[in-house]
């Protein structure tokens, strides 16, 4: 009898050893993604050079489809990439993120980018919380808003021959829902993903998986924070009114 809970107290040690390695590698990774894009984002603006060539040429369209296959490749392949790929691509694809995203700086007032920011990381915390504590299984809710993500893509690219404002700010309104609720979903994927991590016994196979749910909740945030940005966020050329 003893013995039986011993081996429960051990699985349960385990498992949460597990997680705790786990989640704190998938966190330290996201936030290295984050930290990389906003450095890479900012200063790119500085070099006019490069920045000008990014958009007046095709570069820009090279870049958002090599990023595509990047995701692809850690989304789909990452069990048969190693460890030191895995990083380099996360890396090579928060760099590159970077650049895309570098126009928002001469757009918008760096008190407005960081503002937005700032919120974003605090609904980002509360809802990875909420993933992490509730025991309500958010997989149908996590269903739900990726099909209601698919209908928005098919609204959007209706909207590019009507352009019509209400519509693209309702859009944008019901993606800040979703992928509000995405990172509550996604976090609570990682969580039981760890639990499955633990049986396998393969740690080459946590590190791997890490990058993967770093890439997850990297892409959840950068969304969204940047719908928000397109619609509250102040632009350089408002200040010249006051």
């Amino acid at each position: 009898m003893n013995e039986f809970y011993n081996f429960e107290d051990n699985e349960l040690s385990g498992k949460i050893s597990t997680f705790k390695i786990f989640i704190t590698k998938v966190y330290a990774w996201m936030s290295i993604g984050l930290l990389i894009t906003s450095f890479v984002s900012f200063y790119f603006t500085k070099i006019s050079f490069l920045f000008n060539l990014l958009y007046n040429s095709k570069l820009l369209l090279l870049i958002t489809f090599f990023q595509i296959i990047l995701v692809y490749l850690l989304s789909n392949i990452i069990t048969i990439l190693s460890y030191k790929l895995s990083i380099f691509l996360f890396v090579l694809y928060s760099i590159l993120n970077g650049i895309t995203m570098s126009g928002i700086f001469l757009i918008y007032t760096f008190e407005s980018i960081f503002n937005i920011f700032l919120l974003t990381s605090f609904i980002f915390m509360f809802m990875s919380i909420y993933g992490f504590l509730t025991k309500k299984d958010l997989t149908n809710l996590g269903n739900l808003l990726l099909m209601l993500l698919l209908g928005i893509l098919l609204f959007s690219i209706f909207n590019i021959i009507f352009k019509s404002i209400l519509l693209l700010y309702l859009l944008s309104y019901i993606n800040i829902i979703i992928f509000t609720g995405l990172i509550a979903f996604d976090t609570q994927k990682l969580k039981d993903l760890s639990n499955k991590l633990y049986y396998t016994n393969n740690n080459k196979l946590l590190y791997k998986y890490s990058i993967l749910g770093a890439l997850i909740l990297y892409l959840d945030f950068i969304n969204l924070f940047l719908i928000p940005i397109k619609i509250f966020g102040k632009k350089k050329d408002e200040d010249n009114y006051y």
